[in-house]
């Protein structure tokens, strides 16, 4: 490693520093263990090179594969830092989606290759659903097993999940969820994982996110994951009191892929 690289290495361990000093709620050193690799901080500080962000604020949410961090710069605001983890993320579940896509063909067996391809299938499946109409986060750019996107939610807190809140229409919601997911059927793919987890409620209106797992049309789970996608938007606007017909949904959803 060369000099510079070691200087940015200090450069990001100082930031980590700051971030872990303002960290008072989380369990921080373990994040810090599994995530922080020196060649994520190198990573990360490409990334602040290029303008993307200049700190990291907090932590969002720590999932499966990854974690999420609320991060801020002059050129884009505030944005969302999501990091993959290559040593101990679901590998068999990341495998499985990526094996049947053919925009993945070529990926063979190693483990970071696979984590770094599933960070540009986060990237690709958020661009086409945004320039779709989606309500995504934007996504600005990926690096490696990062990828950057607008972040949703206020200058002091994140939007919270769908499933925290008490939705203050939830017939209009659910419409509008129907809305955008026959878009993400219209621009060739299935989420894959659509659920009250991966959907935030933010000044009234539900977001979309998660979206790595989503596939085209020619995997061979596509159906199989639509229909999973449709019951689960069935059953939680059921429990907020909507009436939804789960077969009657799955075939509006059928009929999209017709036109």
């Amino acid at each position: 490693m060369t000099l510079v690289d070691e200087k940015k290495i200090q450069r990001m361990e100082y930031e980590i520093a700051k971030l872990n000093l303002r960290d008072k709620t989380s369990d921080w050193r373990k994040i810090e263990n599994e995530v922080f690799t020196r060649d994520l901080m190198l990573a990360l500080y490409k990334l602040m090179n290029d303008g993307y962000f200049d700190t990291l604020d907090y932590p969002i949410s720590t999932g499966k594969e990854g974690n999420v961090f609320k991060a801020s710069g002059k050129k884009h605001g505030n944005v969302a830092v999501k990091i993959y983890r290559i040593g101990n993320a679901n590998f068999n579940r990341i495998g499985e989606y990526i094996k049947g896509d053919r925009r993945f063909r070529y990926v063979g067996k190693d483990r970071k290759k696979i984590i770094f391809t599933w960070a540009q299938k986060e990237f690709r499946n958020l661009r086409i659903m945004f320039d779709a109409g989606v309500r995504v986060p934007e996504p600005l750019e990926f690096l490696d097993n990062i990828v950057v996107m607008k972040f949703v939610g206020t200058d002091s807190a994140p939007a919270p999940m769908i499933k925290d809140v008490v939705v203050e229409n939830p017939e209009k919601t659910y419409k509008d969820v129907v809305r955008m997911y026959k878009l993400i059927l219209k621009s060739g793919l299935v989420h894959g994982d659509m659920s009250e987890f991966n959907m935030l409620y933010f000044r009234k209106k539900a977001y979309i996110i998660d979206v790595g797992q989503a596939v085209t049309k020619e995997h061979p789970r596509f159906f199989e994951l639509l229909r999973r996608d449709v019951l689960n938007i069935a059953r939680y606007f059921g429990k907020l009191g909507v009436e939804v017909d789960e077969n009657q949904l799955l075939n509006e959803m059928l009929e999209v892929l017709k036109k």
